[in-house]
């Protein structure tokens, strides 16, 4: 019967697929793509295909095995997300370790691969480079370097998203953090921020309470961290709500109307609308918003997510940006060492893309034995496949993607315990 084969065209900076189903070998390409072959493809979900594909690159003698699931963005089923695999211990900010197969098999689930790179603190507990953000709540703070930010219906961000406290703007140039959520604060320069509509709070004394007519708090990141307040009372004390910054993301700022003050020993209910804020008497926050709440214009700004990024819900770090505007790396960052980027000749290498064509893909690209790509190559490879934009995750022993009732494709036959991964759920 007629072999059926898959050839890449370059032809106008397009990359176009073709079958062939001539028995002849098919005509080397241009790129580092020489040869690809569908071995499989499955439809999982409607407009969710997986598909297994045999590859020959450029100046690699071991075929590579290429699993890719791709998605249309914009499909409101579609949801990306940051998964923790073990037990969270948040003093360390680490994460305790597990193979990806324990996710298990839930009906929503059709597949994930493995997560940032890591290093242990224990033998059990492992903690991400990056960014690590589920649910709105800060696992990991990171240090600023890429990562990617999940939105709905499978859409997502690349960029280099950090957490900045949210700081409430008083007048004379100074600010307030959020201390606590449902607590009193620690600092003068604080305020705790009950945001669970119905809740009676009962103002303690040398407390006073500001009600404002807005939600924003119930939205903001959460986490815990100790700082300091420069344009406070410049102490180390723990903030707990943050807003993302991002390089090339213009900040924001939302006015949020004081809509009353009580003072201690008044019964407050948090409004269906509105959140009760607490300070104490005399400190730097109370008298800001004292003065805020008696002006004109009783509302206090505070600053809120960059640009685009008020809508994502989870953050997983990443190393690095592989291709970017269409076009793919072409020497290593200063934040990839030697090793990573060529894995001593090639490993299995995972990464998150989007195409021209606007699907999303999870990818895993590797070679029998746990050889594979050069970071230069997969980048490359990945451009050819019609690659818009793409970040990888960690490599070669780490690299897999599971599926629900398959084997889990990796490197070596086995999968390495890890402490996070992406996962892509349809509902």
């Amino acid at each position: 019967m007629p072999s059926r084969r898959i050839v890449l065209l370059l032809a106008s900076a397009v990359v176009v697929f073709v079958v062939s189903t001539s028995s002849a070998p098919a005509t080397p390409l241009p790129g580092p793509i020489t040869r690809l072959r569908v071995v499989s493809r499955t439809t999982l979900r409607p407009g969710v295909i997986f598909t297994h594909y045999r590859a020959h690159v450029r100046g690699y003698s071991r075929t590579q095995q290429i699993y890719r699931i791709s998605w249309a963005i914009g499909d409101t089923h579609v949801t990306l997300g940051s998964a923790l695999l073990g037990t969270y211990h948040p003093a360390q900010e680490t994460v305790d370790v597990h193979p990806i197969s324990s996710l298990g098999a839930p009906a929503s689930l059709l597949a994930a691969i493995n997560g940032d790179y890591s290093a242990y603190t224990t033998r059990s507990a492992y903690r991400n480079s990056g960014m690590l953000v589920k649910g709105r709540k800060i696992y990991n703070f990171g240090w600023g370097g890429p990562g990617v930010g999940y939105l709905p219906a499978g859409d997502f961000m690349i960029g280099r998203p950090r957490a900045q406290p949210v700081k409430l703007k008083l007048p004379n140039r100074l600010t307030a953090t959020i201390g606590a959520f449902g607590a009193l604060p620690a600092g003068s320069d604080q305020v705790g921020a009950y945001d669970a509509a119905g809740t009676v709070v009962t103002v303690p004394k040398g407390y006073a309470a500001f009600t404002v007519d807005s939600t924003a708090f119930s939205t903001m990141l959460s986490g815990n961290r100790t700082l300091r307040n420069r344009t406070g009372s410049d102490r180390s004390e723990p903030v707990a709500a943050f807003a993302f910054a991002e390089p090339t993301s213009a900040g924001t700022t939302t006015s949020l109307p004081i809509v009353g003050s009580q003072p201690a020993g008044a019964q407050v209910t948090v409004p269906e609308t509105g959140t009760v804020l607490l300070a104490k008497v005399g400190g730097i926050a109370e008298v800001g918003l004292s003065a805020l709440a008696a002006s004109v214009n009783p509302v206090v700004d505070i600053n809120g997510d960059a640009k685009g990024w008020s809508s994502v819900s989870d953050v997983m770090g990443g190393k690095p940006e592989l291709v970017s505007g269409g076009v793919a790396i072409s020497s290593r960052p200063t934040i990839v060492d030697s090793w990573q980027w060529t894995c001593g000749g090639g490993c299995w290498r995972p990464a998150l893309m989007r195409t021209t064509s606007g699907r999303g893909s999870l990818i895993l690209i590797g070679s029998r034995g746990g050889s594979g790509l050069t970071m230069l190559s997969f980048a490359r490879v990945l451009r050819q496949m019609g690659a818009q934009q793409a970040i990888g995750f960690d490599n070669n022993g780490s690299a897999e993607m599971y599926r629900p009732g398959h084997r889990p494709y990796t490197g070596y036959g086995y999968e390495r315990w890890l402490p996070t991964a992406t996962t892509l759920r349809y509902r």
